[in-house]
């Protein structure tokens, strides 16, 4: 579900402005990756093919720029779309003890 206007419940009978909420339980070498993204990126984009671009990006910033210009490049090319916004936030939360062995540091492009 997407929440456009969190906590603006006046703003429309078509928005809900209460987001859902899921608790989980990370151990402490696990390392979990959550993709936060406008319809302009889920329009073209799978589950899929998210997690492929996931597991090859160690980077947040790499992989969030990745899939916002992939969006916008298939929107144009391959759609029939007009281009949405495309908004796109990885966030790494890490275990107590996997902290010290991400990568945060940009990957060129191959």
């Amino acid at each position: 579900m997407m929440t456009r206007s969190i906590g603006d419940g006046m703003h429309s009978k078509a928005i809900i402005p209460d987001p859902e909420f899921k608790e989980i339980k990370v151990a402490r070498e696990e390392r979990v990756r959550f993709v936060l993204a406008s319809d302009g990126m889920w329009r073209v984009f799978d589950n899929k093919r998210t997690r492929k671009v996931m597991k090859r990006i160690r980077c947040p910033a790499a992989a969030a720029n990745r899939l916002a210009a992939e969006a916008v490049w298939k929107t144009q090319k391959h759609t029939h779309m007009k281009l949405d916004d495309v908004t796109v936030v990885v966030v790494d939360v890490c275990g107590l003890d996997c902290g010290s062995s991400l990568d945060t540091t940009q990957q060129s492009k191959s």
